[in-house]
């Protein structure tokens, strides 16, 4: 055997003694020290039943509502009140149906569609009185018409 031969002997049986040594110390130290069941992992059983907590503070103060919202509550126009609860009793009636026209909403436009019936200057003229008569302050650039 010449001298390099027995220098990667020599190497090749060390590494395989320290790799041997390094096993059987891992071996050992799991023998002496299971790893504990803490984990988790396990199989954890269904719970049977559901407990509610609920907890009232003993002496509940009331908020101002100044700081509730950030916005003072304050009445809305007459104006106003009237136009939404009149343009939401229309949406609740739709599709409405008539001799001169038919009246849908544009929910992207936020706009009712008119689709006047011939003739159309006599079925504008009939919505227009339909409309004062029945939803006074709903105005006509609320509508779109076809």
């Amino acid at each position: 055997m010449t001298k390099q031969n027995l220098y990667i002997f020599i190497g090749v049986l060390l590494a395989v003694t320290i790799a041997l040594s390094l096993l059987v110390f891992t071996l050992q130290r799991i023998k002496n020290n299971p790893p504990s069941s803490d984990t988790g992992d396990e199989f954890q059983p269904s719970p049977t039943s559901i407990e509610v907590r609920t907890t009232i503070p003993p002496d509940p103060t009331e908020i101002p509502a100044a700081s509730r919202t950030g916005a003072l509550e304050e009445q809305l126009p007459k104006e106003v009140l009237d136009l939404a609860t009149q343009k939401q009793s229309l949406k609740s009636k739709l599709p409405v149906t008539n001799t001169y026209f038919t009246i849908t909403f544009d929910y992207a436009e936020d706009k009712f569609t008119v689709t006047l019936k011939e003739p159309k200057t006599d079925a504008k003229t009939n919505f227009t009185n339909w409309l004062k008569a029945n939803y006074p302050a709903i105005t006509e650039d609320r509508f779109v018409f076809k």
